[in-house]
């Protein structure tokens, strides 16, 4: 009987800045390749993740090779932050698939994440990828006041300032899940001022979620509709807040507060475009493009998610 094949005691990874062109802009992403021999245990993965402490680490597994892989190769990826493995991450799906695309010379494939399979495409004149979404969109009956989201600011001078930019005059904000697992309260501001007035706060947002609904990662997606262009577009200023931190790019969140504008503010169904820039603030700026396709029933279609990425660092990781 043969035995086990031995683990190696490296693995590969690169890092990509996703939902940029540039270097050092954008979202950072590690990819850690994970060879078809090696069995990583959950506790190993997040280890990892922990030791990049990115927003996100993806484990992309070697796939298996047939016959039909050569026209729409397809992988399996798991997604960690720092904390715990996620279902669904925009900035994690699109990265993947622009670094696993553009390595092996395809237009079209699939990513397996556990929210399901994801199909994506490349272009690689634009290196933009694009992925058609898992979705389940659920506006939950709780919002969120103006009133709880002030008081979760870092100080009391950013309170007073928020308050003189009519911070407390905001209606409830709505709760949202793009999926099971990853849900957003929503904030819409009048003004880019008093998006660059948001702190971060140190805590978590507290929100009741609906039955069935919980446990989930809550963000706080903050974010002002600048204008609405001749063919459409809907050009979006952002911010997410989460757990202590500010993610530069977020593309799940793009996702949901695309979809629930779709729903809620352009009945009739219908294709929207969505362009979000976000991470201004931090200094490095992400440009992160929503297709919305919603039906007569208010029903959402399909989300399709897009963006660039560029290959900043690779090395190996000793186990």
């Amino acid at each position: 009987m043969s035995s086990a094949p031995a683990i190696p005691t490296t693995l590969n990874y690169v890092t990509l800045d996703v939902f940029t062109s540039r270097p050092f802009a954008g979202n950072p992403l590690a990819v850690v390749k994970v060879p078809l021999a090696v069995s990583l245990t959950q506790v190993q993965k997040q280890i990892i993740a922990r030791e990049f402490n990115f927003s996100e680490t993806v484990f992309l597994h070697e796939r298996g090779h047939s016959p039909s892989d050569d026209q729409d190769p397809s992988w399996t990826m798991d997604i960690f932050t720092t904390t715990e493995e996620l279902p669904f991450a925009g900035h994690p799906t699109i990265g993947a698939a622009c670094y696993a695309m553009s390595a092996v010379g395809a237009v079209r494939g699939k990513l397996n994440l556990k929210a399901g399979p994801v199909n994506v495409s490349y272009d690689f004149a634009t290196r933009l990828a694009r992925a058609a979404i898992p979705q389940d969109v659920h506006i939950h009956n709780t919002t969120v006041s103006a009133e709880q989201l002030l008081a979760m600011q870092p100080s009391l001078e950013v309170r007073r300032d928020l308050t003189e930019l009519g911070f407390l005059d905001l209606p409830g904000s709505p709760v949202v899940s793009i999926v099971p697992g990853m849900t957003f309260v929503l904030v819409e501001l009048p003004s880019l001022r008093s998006l660059a007035t948001i702190g971060v706060s140190s805590g978590d947002v507290q929100v009741t979620l609906d039955p069935a609904w919980s446990p989930s990662f809550v963000g706080i997606y903050f974010y002002v509709l600048q204008s609405v262009a001749a063919d459409g577009t809907h050009h979006i200023r952002t911010r997410m807040m989460a757990n202590g931190f500010e993610d530069p790019a977020t593309g799940s969140a793009a996702s949901a507060v695309a979809a629930f504008l779709a729903l809620k503010r352009h009945r009739g169904g219908g294709s929207l475009h969505f362009l979000m820039t976000q991470g201004v603030e931090m200094g490095r700026q992400s440009e992160i493009s929503v297709d919305v396709d919603s039906g007569l029933d208010e029903s959402i279609r399909q989300i399709t998610l897009a963006g660039t990425a560029v290959e900043v660092m690779n090395g190996c990781i000793n186990l």
